[in-house]
């Protein structure tokens, strides 16, 4: 996508053809469509910029540089303008509204915007123009909401250091690491407010929130989805909605984090217990139940924790990963089937935000390569292949070096864990079937080898390194799934 010029843009009034002049500009992939209300208010702004040129207005050279309309992915957070000028480490947000919505909305929008625009640069110009009125605000370094004239804005767009802007991709500077934090790993962001939540994740807290406010009781509520979805994150924004008013006790099914610890002494109301410490399941005075990774409870003590809860008639919402369940034994079915079966209100959530969507996509096609693309890139895995102990010591030594957490061989992850780099043992038996599938062995033993690959390899959120050891036939399967498609010879 690149920068436009708004004086261009609005050249064109025909409300039909704005949208496809617009992505013929900004070379925007897919063209989206904007409403006239959305026309109109850029047309006033550039119009109430450009007046009275001789005596102070702008010229159309002032207007360039401009990206219109940007959403970051992954998260569906979209600004109207901005612009980065190339000789000054700043950033211009400019909010458009065609009608008052009052100062209190747009002092919020543009409180969250700078939130969003903070990793860029401490010097953020914010402004929101309402074209109904002719009428422009500012929020000031003070996090202050003022009206001031056009002609503050005109004077920083003459600014020679605004004229020419930085070309870089914009999608570059909007990285999703800087956004979709893990409450666990990073409980500090969280506690600061510094995270946002999906489109999805919106419209999930609000059905929950509904629900559980509804006055039912018992209720219990599933939220599934596979690793890296934002279950946790959305649970433990939850958990801080409600505690505003109610005591709330978050059920972690496995050992307790030093950042569940941070959080349970900083959270006001909110408990956290680990089903290990916490064998009683539910302290006394909890007015809402919360159990994060609730796949990896037995049967017995599902149906155990189910049952006390509606004696109790308390509210539970249960956060699993359901990609577990692929390689669950006949056990792990019984549990699934048993809470889909219990759960009042089910949800899942979809969408990978918490690796990147290159490693997303091989995770998914390393357990099964049916339906692996022709065309395949996956610069975010690496394969190192080790025969013999002491080769496989030494390249696990070097990948400790450089920044990787190794897995395998008896040291799996906890519940919740996840770094950036993620290297992982690949052994015996370990091989492709004559469909594609990762085979791991027969019977409960197998699927119990590959849950616990799937619980390593989803712990990376930005490298995972495959260490294949002493298994050529399994480097040779990956050699090809990672490497160009084969070419296609000639008839």
């Amino acid at each position: 996508m690149r920068p436009i010029n708004l004086y261009l843009l609005t050249r064109e009034q025909d409300p039909g053809l704005f949208s496809a002049y617009e992505a013929h500009l900004s070379g925007r992939g897919q063209r989206r469509q904007a409403n006239g209300r959305e026309q109109e208010s850029l047309r006033a702004l550039v119009e109430d910029l450009l007046r009275d040129e001789g005596a102070g207005g702008l010229s159309p050279r002032d207007l360039d540089g401009f990206y219109y309309s940007y959403t970051i992915r992954h998260i569906s957070k979209e600004f109207d303008l901005l612009k980065f000028p190339k000789g000054k480490n700043a950033v211009l947000n400019i909010e458009l509204k065609s009608g008052d919505v009052g100062e209190e909305r747009i002092r919020e929008q543009l409180l969250q915007n700078r939130t969003y625009l903070g990793h860029l640069s401490d010097t953020i110009y914010s402004y929101t123009y309402v074209s109904s009125l002719h009428r422009l605000y500012c929020l000031n370094a003070h996090s202050y909401l003022q009206q001031v004239p056009l002609e503050s804005l005109r004077a920083l767009l003459r600014d020679p250091a605004f004229w020419a802007c930085r070309e870089e991709d914009i999608d570059t500077l909007f990285d999703a690491v800087y956004y979709l934090i893990s409450p666990i790993t990073t409980p500090e962001k969280f506690l600061n407010g510094e995270y946002f939540l999906t489109s999805q994740q919106m419209q999930f807290r609000t059905q929950i929130l509904a629900a559980l406010r509804s006055g039912k009781r018992p209720l219990l509520i599933g939220i599934g989805g596979s690793a890296g979805t934002g279950k946790t994150l959305l649970l433990y924004d939850l958990a801080m909605a409600l505690s505003k008013k109610r005591r709330v006790t978050i059920l972690h099914c496995g050992h307790l984090a030093q950042g569940h610890r941070i959080l349970d002494r900083k959270l006001k109301n909110v408990t956290i217990v680990g089903l290990a410490e916490h064998p009683d399941f539910v302290p006394e005075g909890t007015d809402y139940l919360l159990v994060d990774e609730a796949g990896r409870l037995s049967l017995e003590a599902f149906q155990a924790l189910t049952d006390k809860v509606r004696q109790a008639k308390l509210p539970c919402l249960f956060c699993y990963d359901s990609a577990r369940f692929r390689f669950a034994d006949e056990s792990g079915r019984a549990l699934l089937s048993c809470m889909r079966e219990k759960m009042d209100l089910s949800l899942s959530l979809s969408g990978n935000i918490r690796i990147n969507r290159n490693l997303a996509r091989f995770v998914r096609f390393f357990f099964d390569q049916r339906d692996l693309p022709p065309e395949r890139s996956f610069p975010s895995v690496l394969v190192r292949l080790a025969h013999g102990q002491k080769e496989r010591a030494l390249l696990g030594d070097l990948l400790r070096e450089e920044g990787y957490v190794l897995f395998g061989e008896g040291v799996l992850p906890e519940p919740g864990d996840e770094t950036d780099k993620v290297a992982v043992l690949l052994g015996k038996p370990l091989a492709y079937d004559g469909q594609g599938c990762l085979f791991a062995g027969e019977g409960e033993e197998g699927l119990l080898t590959l849950l616990h690959l799937y619980d390593e390899v989803s712990r990376a959120r930005e490298q995972l390194c495959l260490l294949v050891c002493d298994n050529d036939p399994l480097f040779a399967s990956l050699m090809e799934m990672l490497g160009p498609a084969p070419e296609r010879g000639e008839d």
